[in-house]
Formats: C-alpha cells, structure tokens, sequence
C-alpha cells in the first residue's frame, strides 16, 4: 500500500504542479498581449501618424 500511496500523491504534486505552472503562463501570455497592444496603439499614434503617404504609380 506505501507504494501505491506515493505514486497518487506524486501524481497528486505533479497536477497541483501542473495547474500553477498553466495560470502563471496564462498571466504572461495576457501581460504579453497588453504590451504588444499598447505598443501598437503608439505606434499608431506617434508614428504612423507623422509619415507621409503617396501614391505609388
């Protein structure tokens, strides 16, 4: 039974283990898109806005 008992707890550690590790990448991976997305609205606004568009023929 000892066996047994470690190998659910094991399995036990490595899901609690598992579902930090997926919340803390979902945290980043949100964090990314915000940053990436305020860089793309300056963009937009500091710099787009001061270029010069023609018409190429």
């Amino acid at each position: 039974v000892g066996g047994l008992a470690t190998a659910f707890e094991t399995t036990l550690v490595a899901l609690i283990a598992a579902v930090i590790i997926q919340l803390l990448s979902t945290w980043v991976y949100k964090r990314e898109e915000a940053l990436l997305d305020g860089i793309t609205d300056f963009t937009t606004e500091n710099v787009l806005s001061r270029l010069k568009l023609t018409d190429w023929q």
